[in-house]
């Protein structure tokens, strides 16, 4: 699980922010272990038995909707062939994280825009 994909230090994260490199190292490692990233949309038929897990199965996921998941991590998993499900604050999106932010919790950061969630989506990323 991750929040952020991003080089600035200073973004937050609640300790869940990686750099770009760190992000491409993680996924290539999964890669040259032999890992399958799976949808978290697949996981219900693989509860119910309708389909079976392949190897080593792994699910990547962002919380909140943080707009460097388009920025930076996109790429990567473009770049490796790879799903994730990022989910969203469905009433900040295009906005910023005024729910930490406004607590002092983390720094504000912009979120996720409409149109790169549709890009997103076309490029097979999910959305919860």
């Amino acid at each position: 699980m991750y929040h952020k994909v991003t080089p600035d230090p200073h973004s937050g994260g609640l300790g869940l922010r990686v750099s770009p490199a760190s992000f491409a190292a993680q996924m290539r490692y999964l890669r040259d272990h032999g890992y399958t990233v799976i949808s978290m949309n697949e996981v219900p038929d693989f509860l119910r038995g309708k389909k079976s897990l392949p190897p080593k199965p792994v699910v990547i996921t962002f919380d909140d909707g943080y707009r460097d998941n388009y920025r930076y991590a996109l790429p990567v998993l473009k770049a490796f062939g790879y799903t994730a499900t990022v989910y969203l604050v469905a009433h900040a999106v295009g906005g910023y994280n005024f729910f930490d932010a406004n607590r002092g919790v983390q720094p504000r950061n912009e979120m996720l825009t409409w149109e790169e969630i549709r890009e997103m989506q076309a490029a097979g990323i999910t959305f919860g």
